[in-house]
């Protein structure tokens, strides 16, 4: 996968699949005027466009019709032109899509979302389309990364991640990344077709991070087929 750069914007475009991630040169504050900006310097179009109000959950919508705006952790739809976007500030960003069955969707991976069951979640909402996951893609954002999701002594009783954390000079760090990695795979994504930036938004100063700065911005990641 080649990603792309374009005035603040990250995308990958191919066949009907356009998604993307804005850098610092978005606010991700106004979502409706910062989305029309992105349209503009990438050159596309979009009849609808749903966002969540992210509440760290393992809720995930089927988005169809005119509704914009859902309370919870992940979208997916079947719609075309129909534009799909979350905000992050460390927790990771999932594009999914599928070229066969023409459905696209995303999720705001936290650690609470995953603990809470949303790729489960995600996984059974699409089973009903019967969906190919074989001849699926998975792509992570950019998101806290094992170099700098550092976690407490408690934490670990969770047990949940214990594949996932390691140990670095008596300090213990997440993996998400590679949770999300090994969930896909395990339901069935060929590992290849399991992309992933690497971009750590800590360590890159080009990405928002709550750890780091405090901040209120957010990074915009979408997903549009067409």
């Amino acid at each position: 996968m080649k990603i792309s750069y374009k005035k603040g914007v990250y995308f990958f475009e191919e066949e009907n699949i356009l998604l993307g991630f804005t850098d610092k040169s978005f606010s991700g504050v106004n979502v409706s005027k910062e989305v029309r900006k992105v349209a503009d310097i990438l050159n596309f179009d979009f009849e609808g466009l749903s966002y969540l109000k992210q509440i760290h959950s393992s809720k995930v919508f089927w988005v169809r019709g005119s509704r914009n705006i859902y309370q919870g952790d992940s979208l997916f739809t079947l719609e075309k032109l129909r534009l799909l976007l979350i905000r992050t500030a460390d927790c990771l960003p999932l594009f999914f899509y599928s070229y066969k069955d023409n459905l696209v969707g995303l999720i705001h991976l936290g650690w609470k979302p995953a603990y809470k069951g949303i790729l489960e979640n995600f996984f059974n909402k699409i089973g009903k389309f019967k969906i190919g996951l074989e001849n699926s893609y998975l792509l992570i954002g950019p998101g806290l990364r094992e170099c700098c999701f550092e976690v407490k002594r408690d934490f670990i009783a969770f047990n949940f991640f214990k594949d996932f954390i390691f140990k670095r000079k008596e300090r213990y760090f997440l993996d998400l990344g590679s949770f999300a990695r090994n969930e896909f795979i395990k339901r069935g994504f060929k590992e290849k077709n399991v992309l992933d930036t690497q971009f750590c938004s800590q360590c890159l100063e080009s990405f928002y991070s709550f750890r780091r700065d405090k901040t209120q911005d957010r990074t915009l990641s979408f997903i549009l087929q067409r």
